[in-house]
């Protein structure tokens, strides 16, 4: 989730909260994508939590748009040429001719690796542009991919390019990770420059901690921009935060806690 910010304080929950503009990428293919059985990396997920989103009929309530393909050139603005145009020619096919091996090794690329860069690029714009105030992309959040190899089933990072393209309008973007694993591919990316901060390995006392601690962030750093990585596994058996998570989409509604009929209905239980 991408956000502008107006002032120094977290976005407000009143009545003015109705006007964020909202904007929402979803690619209609995602879920398509299997990487087997056991395998923690579900697709699936994002069509199911789209599915939800249509029969709380909260997609009247935002602007809804499908990504473009992020290209070799968006790509390369983060990962190295050489890795750009390794995965530019990768293929199931060319995977095994023993050549393509090594370098599957040398990139660390295994079976496993999704791709979301271009919504995250995508909202970025739209918020550069003043198109929206909330810009949301559920399928991104590839926060482990390097430079110049893959990591913890990420190959393109997502979020880097994100930053990136928001830094082109604002002077201190900040990166706030709810992930449990670290966000290791964006801090290093951004390491050694005060334009982007990081914020994360906060599980262990996400409840207390998070809303004070985030505060103050904003607070000091005054960021024009906030980059939310919602990685759901620090939320485990935590539901009231993830009630404090929906207030950050400002659409000025509370949705059912009894959830509605959907096409993934039996998916929900017990």
């Amino acid at each position: 989730m991408l956000e502008t910010t107006a002032g120094a304080s977290l976005p407000s929950t009143g009545t003015d909260a109705k006007k964020r503009r909202v904007t929402y990428f979803y690619e209609p293919t995602i879920g398509e994508y299997y990487y087997g059985q056991g395998h923690s990396m579900k697709p699936h997920r994002i069509r199911m939590a789209h599915n939800l989103i249509i029969n709380y009929a909260l997609h009247h309530l935002m602007e809804v748009n499908r990504p473009f393909p992020a290209g070799p050139e968006d790509i390369g603005g983060f990962h190295s040429d050489e890795y750009v145009e390794f995965l530019s020619s990768v293929s199931p096919q060319s995977a095994s001719d023993p050549a393509h091996g090594r370098q599957l090794t040398r990139f660390n690329i295994g079976e496993d690796c999704p791709a979301s860069a271009g919504g995250s690029i995508g909202c970025a714009v739209k918020l550069n542009r003043g198109d929206a105030d909330i810009a949301l992309n559920w399928a991104g959040g590839l926060h482990h991919a390097k430079k110049s190899e893959a990591s913890g089933f990420c190959y393109v990072n997502d979020i880097v390019l994100g930053i990136l393209e928001l830094l082109k309008v604002h002077t201190r973007v900040l990166y706030v990770d709810i992930d449990v694993h670290h966000g290791d591919g964006v801090e290093e990316a951004f390491y050694t420059t005060d334009r982007v901060m990081t914020v994360g390995r906060m599980a262990e006392y996400f409840r207390a901690m998070f809303q004070p601690l985030i505060q103050k962030v904003m607070e000091v750093y005054q960021p024009g921009a906030v980059v939310l990585q919602c990685g759901a596994d620090s939320l485990s058996g935590m539901l009231p935060v993830a009630g404090a998570m929906r207030q950050q989409l400002q659409l000025g509604v509370e949705p059912d806690n009894k959830l509605p009929y959907n096409e993934y209905y039996e998916y929900f239980g017990p």
